[in-house]
């Protein structure tokens, strides 16, 4: 029964005062349990408990890896269908009604007029595009992409294509439901780069391997991500507290509150930094080998325990490697101490941890590496200088290094001092179609070339020319190369899409010949229009031919080399090395059916609907 307070008596109320006042005393003397997620109803997790790791070395334990699975470390395949002109009247657009209603659509969409009629055309063509965006890449990244002819199409070469803009999704190049707008996650375009062994053919014999090769090309650095793609931890344990706490960890390491993120009890994502350049595979082995406590006390212990590690035979020095880099520069005196070690790969696996940390003594060890020449880790020490930030130290030794007798580290010198824009190379540009860098050095000539990312050509050491005299023949004799009179070379191409026979002078240096066929020239003066693929054909021939030559002051004449860019392989595990194995410093690589590209035309065909701006692949 409930008694309004205002009818007790004094006595009662005093009495009812004092009830409370004990109840309030009573209650100040409990301790206040504080809340946190722990607190909430039990809730089974939708995520099951995992596995813990097995024949987890003891320097690993306490760290992400030990805690945590790693997802979304595969490429993501997305693609679509595209339109792609410029062929050589080698293109064809017979493909399922389905898809050719697609790419119709697509261009009305574009206000492209007689949209049959160019479908109609041969020198156009109907082609699937597939792309793998990289895990931890960014909105805005670009990544190759590779286009092929439709299965029943009569496409016999995509040889100087160029691919219209298209768009990518998961599930796009679906011949039944062509495109998934809503879910597009990336977009392609750009000249097509086939093999260029087979690029100069024309129309090759429908049975031959050549055949089968040019129905294929890449588009190299032509696609752009529209999402940004994270990598995933997968904790082994599902717990909301744990999950915060490794996103606060990595969030604190990298001193940004946006790298990681704990989506649920079980599931952390992360994105690569920008200064990792896209590096995500440093980038997550470097999250996964993190101590999940690192204070300061702890240090010491977690230092000596590696260094006890890496003492042991067959030890995981790259795992161990990224564990000391975790530690930052709390690591100095372990890595102090394995620097002096007289096992190569122990010295290397240190040294390239303290480089990250900016451990001078170690930056010296990697440099003191990349000059000798006969230290098995020669050409790791080069390309993990590379990785760090510009300086000129660094700089001043991989201009040495550029006179090397490995061709391989001479490439790797070469690329890491054009990243960072060295002032000792020229570049420039040759018709949005190709970067042409002139790399001054007293070594060998060498000539580079690249099938991923950006389209470039090097010309490495001493000048290079066309040796004389010279008579060189192409594509049936529809292009040659002659000595002329005074010297000069003639450039002389009568192919069918030209309007009539182009005919231009250059001097011998390879520099004013690879700028002739990408299309450079005097102003009203008709110009090649060679791509790419098959400017490297040519430069591939030559060079077989032993007509690309430097001149000595003796007269001499020391032949080129060309050396192609490797192809990339996927990564292995995060943690997988039983040891760190010093790689194998090859000469040049054999030519397979790979890549190259850019862009060119200025077509509603290459914005996007909408008036959104065409961001096109472009050679900076």
């Amino acid at each position: 029964m409930f008694v309004p307070w205002h009818s007790l008596s004094s006595s009662a109320r005093w009495i009812g005062v004092g009830l409370i006042g004990l109840g309030l005393v009573v209650g100040c003397d409990q301790p206040k349990k504080k809340r946190n997620d722990t607190d909430k109803p039990a809730i089974k997790s939708v995520y099951p408990t995992l596995p813990p790791v097995a024949d987890l070395p003891e320097f690993m334990k306490g760290t992400i890896y030990e805690l945590a699975q790693t997802m979304d470390i595969e490429p993501l395949v997305v693609s679509g269908y595209g339109l792609v002109a410029d062929l050589y009247d080698t293109g064809d657009s017979t493909v399922p009604m389905v898809v050719r209603e697609y790419i119709l659509r697509d261009m009305l969409k574009r206000g492209i007029p007689q949209a049959q009629r160019i479908l109609d055309d041969k020198r156009v063509a109907i082609v699937q595009v597939d792309a793998t965006m990289p895990p931890g890449i960014r909105s805005g990244q670009q990544f190759d992409a590779q286009v092929s002819a439709i299965a029943g199409s009569l496409v016999t070469s995509l040889t100087h294509g160029q691919l219209y803009q298209c768009e990518l999704s998961e599930g796009g190049a679906n011949q039944l439901s062509p495109g998934n707008p809503v879910a597009v996650k990336a977009r392609a375009q750009g000249a097509i780069f086939v093999n260029p062994a087979y690029a100069l053919l024309g129309k090759p014999d429908p049975s031959s391997q050549a055949a089968a090769s040019l129905r294929y090309g890449v588009i190299l650095n032509g696609a752009q991500a529209l999402v940004d793609r994270p990598m995933r931890l997968r904790l082994r344990s599902p717990q909301f507290s744990m999950a915060r706490y490794v996103e606060n960890r990595i969030d604190s390491k990298f001193q940004s509150p946006d790298t990681a993120a704990a989506e649920n009890e079980a599931v952390v994502s992360f994105i690569v930094p920008p200064r990792y350049a896209g590096d995500w595979d440093h980038f997550r082995n470097l999250v996964t080998h993190l101590y999940v406590d690192a204070r300061p006390q702890l240090i010491p212990v977690l230092g000596q325990r590696l260094v006890e590690a890496a003492g042991k035979p067959n030890a995981p020095l790259l795992d161990i490697s990224y564990c000391l880099e975790g530690l930052g520069e709390a690591a100095a005196p372990f890595i102090d101490t394995l620097l002096g070690s007289d096992d190569p790969a122990v010295v290397f696996a240190s040294a390239r941890a303290g480089a990250f940390v900016q451990h001078q003594g170690a930056i010296y060890t990697l440099m003191e590496m990349a000059r000798n020449e006969k230290h098995p880790f020669q050409l790791s020490a080069v390309q993990t200088l590379g990785k760090l930030p510009v300086s000129p130290m660094i700089a001043s030794r991989l201009r040495q290094l550029l006179d090397s007798s490995q061709e391989q580290v001479r490439v790797e010198a070469y690329k890491t001092l054009a990243n960072h824009k060295d002032p000792s190379i020229i570049t420039r540009v040759v018709n949005e179609r190709f970067i042409l860098d002139l790399v001054p050095g007293k070594g060998e000539p060498l000539i580079y070339a690249s099938r991923t990312g950006l389209p470039r050509i090097a010309l490495i050491g001493q000048p290079t020319v066309v040796a004389q005299p010279v008579m060189y023949s192409a594509m049936n004799n529809q292009f040659m190369i002659s000595t002329q009179e005074d010297k000069t070379l003639l450039l002389y191409y009568r192919g069918s899409d030209a309007k009539q026979p182009i005919k231009m002078r250059s001097g011998a240096t390879l520099a004013e010949v690879l700028a002739r066929l990408g299309g450079d020239g005097e102003e009203g003066q008709a110009m090649l229009n060679f791509s790419y693929s098959e400017v490297l054909g040519i430069l591939q021939q030559l060079t077989s031919q032993g007509k690309l030559v430097a001149l000595e002051a003796s007269g001499q004449e020391l032949a080129a080399s060309l050396f192609l860019q490797e192809m990339p392989n996927a990564s292995g595990a995060t943690y997988s090395a039983a040891v760190l194995e010093a790689p194998d410093a090859s000469a040049s690589q054999a030519l397979t059916p790979e890549q190259l590209p850019v862009l060119r035309p200025d077509s509603p065909l290459n914005t996007t609907v909408g008036g959104v701006e065409d961001n096109r692949a472009r050679p900076q």
